[in-house]
Order: C-alpha cells, then structure tokens, then sequence
C-alpha cells in the first residue's frame, strides 16, 4: 500500500504503550464492512493492548476529520490478548494475533495464536497456532480469506485460511 501522508498527535510529544491517551499503534487493517481502519497496540510483555476502530473518507483516501480538523477514533478498547501484534474485524467481530496463553512470560520466540471476538466484550483463543510474531491481518472481501504475516527474522511467512472455517462467522 503506497503512503500518502502521515498522522501525529496535536501538539508533538511521544506516544504512551498501554497507558495515557496516545496509544503506540503498531498494526494497520481496514474493515471492508464499515470502511473503517483498525489499528493495534503491541505490548510486548502483558495484556492490555490497545485496538482503536478509525473514520475512513472514501472521497479523499484519507482518515475523516472531525468539526475540528482532528482525526478521532469511533471505537476503542483493550486487548486481553498477551504481547498482541495484529487486529482485522469483519462485521463487529475481531481477529487478533498474539502470544499463545501457554507461552505468556515466557522469553523467547513462541508460535502466535489467533484470538477472536467481539470488541471490549468477549475474546478466545481460535483452533491451532499461527507462525512465529504474526503481526499483519487482513481481510479480502474477493476471496473470503483472512490474510497474516509474520515478522519473524529469516523466517518470514504468509498464510491465508478461510474466514468462516477460522471464525466459523460468515
């Protein structure tokens, strides 16, 4: 995806993972069902991630302003998912990349796990495991496929599965 501008929070300063008002985002997807793009927070060593839902103005290509010239989120909460990478939502329903429970504070480099659910409501962990720090989701309308990849060194991989046979939601 080709860049065409960049974000900054009013005023300069540094963003805050997990705590204060400017979350460290660190995943991009967009919500063909609402037009929206969903970004998330990786913290890398704890749950509490944080997955905020963003305007989209199909006339520009851009983020959509407010009355007062500044981007503000439409729906935001926190992951319960340990050391998550990755957040797509489809429909109101969410897929997260993270740490498999059984590997949470435990150092080294473990098999992520996809986690779904329905934002600041309910989250569980998905059948079988993902590569290695799967960090970029998305989905493709044309295929019906939920798309990630990883970001693990020398090892990077791509995988695609079936949306309805991973989230069993059509």
């Amino acid at each position: 995806m080709p860049q065409v501008g960049a974000y900054w929070y009013p005023g300069g300063g540094a963003c805050t993972t997990a705590t204060g008002a400017r979350p460290c985002l660190s995943a991009l997807s967009f919500d063909h069902s609402d037009s929206t793009f969903v970004t998330a927070e990786h913290v890398p060593t704890a749950a509490g991630g944080r997955i905020l839902r963003w305007p989209f103005d199909a006339t520009t290509g851009r983020l959509a302003t407010g009355a007062d010239g500044l981007v503000h989120a439409k729906e935001g909460f926190s992951s319960p998912v340990w050391g998550m990478q990755g957040a797509v939502s489809r429909g109101g329903y969410f897929v997260l990349t993270g740490v498999c429970p059984e590997y949470a504070g435990v150092a080294g480099d473990h098999p992520s796990c996809l986690h779904g659910g329905v934002g600041g409501a309910s989250t569980s962990r998905l059948p079988g495991q993902a590569p290695v720090n799967s960090q970029n989701l998305s989905y493709w309308p044309a295929t019906g496929e939920l798309w990630l990849l990883n970001e693990q060194l020398r090892e990077r991989v791509t995988v695609h599965v079936p949306w309805t046979a991973l989230t069993g939601r059509p």
